[in-house]
């Protein structure tokens, strides 16, 4: 692991927003960012929403939309909190 560390060091320019610990593990860290201007059109498109749909909250689109599509029939798959990510789902 730390040959693999020091190799992504090496490749890498050296970024100021980014930092690769050297113990166990090697955590990844990353400084905030500066906050991205709002895009040009955010305004118009939320007036658009307002006057379609009112004051009904985005949330309630979302879960209205998945229920009518039915997305919670699908058989999902946990994302694990701890221990490793498998590199790909196994089918099935």
């Amino acid at each position: 692991m730390t040959a693999e560390q020091e190799a992504l060091q090496q490749a890498l320019p050296s970024l100021a927003w980014l930092k690769i610990s050297t113990r166990r593990g090697g955590q990844i860290t990353l400084s905030p960012l500066d906050a991205a201007p709002e895009p040009r059109n955010l305004r118009r498109l939320k007036a658009q929403i307002r006057t379609r749909w009112g004051l009904v909250p985005l949330l309630d689109m979302l879960k209205e939309t998945v229920l009518r599509i039915g997305l919670l029939s699908i058989s999902l798959r946990p994302v694990p909190v701890r221990g490793s990510t498998p590199r790909c789902w196994p089918s099935g």
